[in-house]
């Protein structure tokens, strides 16, 4: 089918907009963290009901974002992303965009802290797990078992 289409296209112009889009790599200047930003946002935007063209407070924009940025590091599939803030909006993204089966999370950038004291602090009691930063290079897992049942059991290792 590819082979066809570039046979097809008419000029050299078209055959690399038609390669660049086939590989993902358009390059029309809207770079991921760009639309991020711009669901974030879109979505609180339409939450405070402001008329088009007026812009959110700087600082509940900046949140919208870092929401939709966390969700999408959690559950990296735009169309998944979308149909949650649709549905839902801000509030309920993090119930919304938990990891799934098959879909893989993105890598998520630490914060660090002087002591295990530290970071109890910060955790505020919540329930965490941890594991020894290695260097080098990780893999995601993703198991699909049935249970005695029949049913579906997920694990992701």
């Amino acid at each position: 089918i590819a082979a066809r289409l570039l046979r097809g296209a008419g000029s050299p112009t078209a055959r690399l907009y038609l390669v660049r889009t086939l590989l993902g790599r358009l390059r029309v200047g809207a770079s991921e963290a760009t639309v991020l930003a711009a669901l974030g946002r879109a979505r609180l935007a339409l939450e405070l009901r402001l008329p088009i063209g007026d812009a959110p407070e700087p600082r509940a924009a900046r949140e919208a974002e870092l929401r939709v940025r966390t969700a999408f590091r959690r559950l990296p599939n735009l169309p998944l992303l979308c149909d949650a803030l649709l549905a839902d909006g801000l509030e309920s993204l993090d119930e919304r965009t938990q990891p799934r089966h098959a879909v893989p999370v993105q890598p998520m950038l630490h914060s660090a802290v002087a002591s295990v004291d530290e970071a109890l602090v910060r955790l505020k009691g919540a329930a965490a797990r941890s594991e020894f930063k290695y260097d080098g290079e990780r893999v995601q897992l993703h198991v699909r078992r049935r249970r005695a049942d029949g049913a579906d059991a997920h694990a992701g290792v």
